[in-house]
């Protein structure tokens, strides 16, 4: 009769690991997928940002003299910092992962986190 009850607790004590590590693996596998997905918004965002700054700069170049507009940066993506800025003729945006340069045209002044005025002057396009 001892013999059954300790069998019972060692299929039990068996079923049970097994159970366990069943569901550590599924939730691992869940946590794994959220992170990507979350890797991939992060990304898109940083992109969308530098893209909406390069949609401002190519508007100035199109505008007529004169014109002026307020447009902002986002301090963060998410929440998540990153850093953005204007160098050689290119709009450079990255966090810790990932990064973005997209072409545009020549631009005076600095990009800053915040609101930002473009405007044309004399033919040029001026930023803050």
């Amino acid at each position: 009769m001892k013999g059954k009850k300790s069998q019972s607790a060692i299929e039990f004590i068996f079923l049970f690991s097994a159970l366990l590590l069943f569901f550590s693996v599924f939730f691992l596998v869940i946590q794994e997928q959220n992170a990507e997905k979350i890797l991939e918004q992060q990304n898109s965002l940083l992109k969308i940002t530098a893209y909406d700054i390069q949609e401002e700069i190519a508007l100035a170049f199109k505008s007529s003299e004169g014109y002026s507009r307020e447009f902002i940066v986002p301090d963060k993506l998410g929440n998540s910092d990153y850093s953005i800025q204007i160098t050689e003729r290119m709009v450079y945006a990255n966090d810790s992962r990932n990064a973005v340069a997209l072409p545009v045209q020549e631009v005076d002044g600095n990009l800053v986190k915040g609101v930002n005025l473009i405007k044309k002057e004399n033919g040029r396009v001026v930023l803050n």
